[in-house]
């Protein structure tokens, strides 16, 4: 489990570097030893990219006024005049909000962090006050889930790059505190230089495509997510000068981004065979043979890449991370307002 705390340190980094660009991280753990010491580690990395310390909570109950903002009465009596009091998510722009217990979070509460998320700003109409204001931030939805049927809002796990699971990891197994220091010993300026020079090309692009296809993920945030930290990974290499990412860099993040979202794994090697031996079709029809001559390239990209991925985690692993996957995909609705949504009589679906 040594290289999978890294990967969590590394998504650490990741969200910290630009919180509004990766939406945010699921962290599925209860209370414990291990998910206290990546979020001090996350709090550490935080600090160093310059982002307020200590990271700011949005509890489970918490009011519209309290979220969004209201009247503040005190000020209002005192000065004559009406006195707006600002929220929680006014003062988060460029930054990070951990929210507790986040499968307990009412469907409103969700409503308002996922419409930041998406344009990072919120707009804020309350007591004859209407003002929009800038928050671009991220989230770290703590999932302290215990039964299947609780989960985290789809709505808001959709808009989080990253999910780990760090019940997978026994305190015994977790390397030395002063390895966790080093995911700080890199410099964001020369990062946020590099990020805009790196282009993803057309064929990267398609074989991400496909790879999300084959791993029976429908979303194209998470496509959006991969290339991003594609970009990144390429970014943070000292040893990369090219302005694209590598094999690797592409590799490493489908393992962060798209694996923990499969809800299944292709068997590269039935595919293959079943690929090498040609079909009628194939023999009559000239032109299928020239456009597979032309996706040749991605589609190999897209099997090396699979079969890499899948040989560089753990099996016990990768069928954990695929089976909460299945059971997120499977409860759509989730929270204590679950049983509001099933009703269509109503409002605007959401």
């Amino acid at each position: 489990m040594m290289q999978y705390w890294l990967s969590c340190l590394q998504i650490a980094q990741f969200i910290t570097l630009a919180p509004h660009v990766f939406g945010g991280v699921v962290v599925h753990a209860r209370s414990g030893p291990v998910r206290d010491r990546w979020l001090q580690a996350l709090e550490r990395i935080a600090a160093h990219n310059g982002l307020p310390s200590p990271l700011r909570k949005i509890p489970s109950g918490i009011t519209d006024e309290n979220l969004l903002g209201g009247l503040d009465i005190e000020s209002t009596i005192m000065s004559g005049k009406p006195v707006f009091r600002p929220g929680i998510l006014s003062q988060c722009d460029q930054s990070l909000v951990i929210l507790p217990m986040a499968e307990r979070l009412e469907s409103g509460t969700v409503a308002r962090i996922v419409a930041a998320l998406d344009h990072g700003a919120i707009m804020v109409e309350r007591d004859a006050h209407g003002e929009r204001l800038a928050c671009a931030m991220g989230v770290i939805a703590l999932d302290e889930s215990i039964e299947e049927d609780e989960c985290v809002n789809p709505k808001l796990t959709e808009r989080c790059a990253f999910f780990i699971d760090l019940e997978t990891i026994a305190w015994r197994d977790l390397p030395e505190a002063h390895i966790d220091t080093q995911f700080t010993d890199y410099s964001r300026k020369r990062i946020d230089e590099r990020i805009t020079q790196i282009v993803i090309r057309n064929e990267q692009y398609q074989a991400l495509v496909g790879i999300a296809g084959q791993l029976g993920i429908a979303s194209l945030r998470a496509v959006q997510f991969v290339v991003r930290t594609a970009r990144y990974l390429a970014a943070m290499d000292e040893n990369w000068d090219r302005n694209e990412p590598s094999q690797e860099h592409l590799e490493r993040a489908v393992t962060l981004v798209l694996l923990p979202r499969a809800t299944q794994m292709p068997n590269i090697a039935d595919e293959a065979q079943a690929e090498d031996e040609p079909s009628p079709e194939q023999n009559e029809d000239t032109n299928l043979e020239e456009n597979q001559s032309q996706n040749h390239e991605t589609e190999v990209l897209e099997d090396q890449v699979l079969e890499a991925v899948q040989a560089a985690i753990p099996r016990e692993l990768l069928d954990r991370l695929t089976q909460l996957a299945l059971v997120r995909q499977q409860n759509q609705s989730a929270g204590k307002a679950g049983a509001s949504q099933l009703s269509s009589k109503r409002g605007r679906p959401m």
